[in-house]
């Protein structure tokens, strides 16, 4: 994904699917990143096709099953000094990474907090699947992060 993105700390979300982003994934996140007015100085969509790539890492683009990534990246340099509503946008970002989930069977998404300086650091903070349900907890541990 090549982002807009300047921040230094940086939300990373990055899910695989089997359905084309076109056929309706690809709009509801475009809806969702224009609809809000973000206290974050960026949130940014991007998807890709991926390679098919068999268990021995041949690619098989007629015999293996297209999968597609897609990923949020928000910045999140606003928390240091923290606007009111940022910890909504997060928990925004998260149900929707859950309601696509739910679209998607035995889907998942990482969540992390990685640095542009550091790009080879990054702390996972939760995964979201189905099964996901909201917890508190999660804002004092991207703050930890930052703080790292």
């Amino acid at each position: 994904m090549d982002s807009r993105i300047t921040d230094e700390v940086v939300l990373v979300s990055d899910m695989f699917v089997n359905t084309d982003p076109v056929s309706g994934l690809r709009d509801r996140a475009k809806r969702l990143t224009e609809s809000h007015g973000w206290t974050s100085d960026g949130v940014d969509y991007g998807d890709q096709a991926e390679p098919s790539i068999d268990e021995n890492g041949d690619t098989f683009d007629d015999e293996i099953p297209k999968r597609w990534s897609f990923a949020f990246e928000m910045g999140l340099d606003n928390i240091e000094n923290p606007r009111p509503g940022w910890f909504d946008e997060v928990v925004a970002l998260l149900q929707f990474l859950k309601r696509e989930t739910e679209l998607e069977p035995d889907s998942e998404a990482s969540v992390v907090v990685s640095f542009r300086s550091r790009s080879w650091y990054s702390m996972q903070i939760t995964i979201v699947d189905a099964d996901w349900s909201f917890e508190e907890r999660l804002r004092g541990m991207i703050q930890w992060a930052i703080r790292q």
